[in-house]
């Protein structure tokens, strides 16, 4: 195969979608027998340099070994859509790949796993007026079926703004996280007992990470999360 070296773009974009892409990126080395360079995001948006860099070390992704050269295959977002919305998408995200990815998620500082059971990630904040802006009355639906299976769990939306724009929520053993730290907010993510990924790469990335149960927002078509990518097999919707 020779010495191809494969690396994810560097761009300024958000957290999740700067690690989906490395992710992807990585799958795809695995998958064609490439090896993977990791380059540095230039920046995330929506957050400081200074913390940008936290979020780079926090991820714990590397080089591979072999990697000692200095030409490389940029896989620019276009290519990585391409896996993630791939009818295959398996075979790239792999039970070896995830774990590895896993591996050097963990091989770095965490926070506290997640002390409730069951996250739901609803964004706000930058869709308004965008498709993938799901309006309460569909979460309402979502969380009353959740609430039938997992009577004895306890809940926790995840999500930007006012207290005041959940009311609709609010119940027993429903909390809430708004606009909180966004390393204990993924982080939340990956370890919950029950994820509920909404229309993001924040949560969508966090479940490729996660060993629970997976529940995907796609009232659309049941094996597509909009603009995201595809859903993994064991993955369930919501609709």
């Amino acid at each position: 195969m020779g010495y191809s070296i494969v690396t994810a773009s560097a761009k300024v974009d958000g957290f999740g979608r700067q690690y989906l892409s490395k992710m992807s990126c990585l799958a795809y080395a695995r998958y064609n027998n490439y090896i993977y360079q990791h380059t540095s995001s230039r920046g995330t948006g929506h957050v400081s340099k200074p913390y940008s860099k936290l979020l780079e070390e926090f991820i714990g992704m590397r080089s591979d070994e072999e990697d000692n050269s200095e030409s490389s295959t940029p896989v620019t977002q276009s290519d990585y859509k391409k896996i993630t919305f791939a009818p295959d998408i398996e075979k790239y995200f792999t039970q070896e790949v995830r774990d590895e990815l896993r591996d050097m998620y963990f091989s770095t500082l965490k926070p506290a796993s997640c002390e409730y059971d069951v996250a739901i990630h609803i964004r706000r904040g930058d869709v308004t007026g965008r498709q993938r802006d799901i309006p309460n009355e569909a979460y309402v639906k979502y969380i009353s079926k959740l609430r039938k299976k997992y009577p004895h769990y306890s809940f926790c939306i995840y999500s930007q703004g006012d207290i005041k724009d959940f009311e609709v929520f609010k119940s027993d053993n429903m909390f809430f996280k708004l606009d909180e730290d966004l390393k204990k907010t993924f982080h939340d993510f990956v370890t919950a007992k029950v994820l509920v990924v909404g229309y993001s790469a924040l949560s969508y990335s966090a479940a490729l990470l996660s060993e629970g149960i997976i529940y995907c927002v796609c009232p659309q078509k049941k094996e597509m999360i909009l603009s995201i990518g595809r859903k993994l097999s064991d993955w369930q919707p919501l609709e």
